[in-house]
């Protein structure tokens, strides 16, 4: 299984979160490629791909960049996942995802929700709040698991597959611009996939432990 990993960087504030980030990567058990877009040159790691945002171009629109490093690197891997550069993601994560996407139909694609905690070490749901919800109405079952929506898509990463990536970029929706939706700028890049591309994001209810993912600065 070969899987390219995407990460946006601005500025330093982030560095010591995706330098944890990277090292989480790193114990994956299977080859993993990381690209880092980036407004500058950063000292990161070795084995760090660092791809330089053009210069003079806004730095809103670096997490846009991705897309089309994914779509020209379409046939050279299995997975393909973009995160933000303060969001832990693990194995359990990954393998989780590869195991009850095997039973998903195809337009249904397993997605995160994203915890923060406190000093105590308590775990709160910051994707829970405003006005988004479970819809009741969205509940289903595949391969002995158990599925639901919920409201809000942004969880500061997504997955795809080959086949989930190619049919992204065929809806022509992937392949756009920076841009708002229902989301800011920076939430537009991480939910095109749900939003604009075809796809529904569910969560697994029935293993949510393994679709938790880690907001770093909580």
């Amino acid at each position: 299984m070969k899987v390219l990993v995407s990460i946006p960087n601005y500025g330093n504030k982030n560095l010591p979160y995706l330098k944890r980030v990277i090292a989480e990567l790193r114990t994956f058990p299977c080859e993993v490629h990381i690209t880092i877009f980036s407004e500058a040159p950063k000292q990161i790691g070795e084995g760090v791909e660092i791809l330089l945002q053009s210069p003079g171009e806004d730095p809103t629109h670096l997490p846009f960049l991705h897309k089309r490093l994914f779509a020209e690197r379409l046939q050279e891997f299995d997975l393909f996942i973009y995160l933000e550069d303060d969001t832990l993601f693990t194995y359990r994560n990954l393998r989780a995802f590869v195991e009850v996407t095997a039973h998903l139909p195809p337009h249904l694609l397993a997605g995160y929700l994203r915890y923060e905690t406190d000093d105590k070490g308590n775990r709160y749901c910051s994707s829970v709040h405003s006005h988004y919800h479970w819809d009741p109405n969205s509940v289903c079952s595949y391969g002995g698991e158990t599925f639901a929506r919920f409201t809000n898509d942004h969880s500061a990463c997504y997955v795809l597959t080959r086949d989930h990536l190619r049919g992204a970029i065929e809806s022509g929706g992937y392949l756009v611009g920076p841009h708002f939706g229902s989301y800011g700028i920076l939430e537009s890049a991480a939910t095109d996939p749900y939003t604009q591309c075809g796809f529904q994001k569910v969560i697994c209810i029935s293993r949510l432990e393994d679709f938790l993912i880690h907001h770093l600065p909580g």
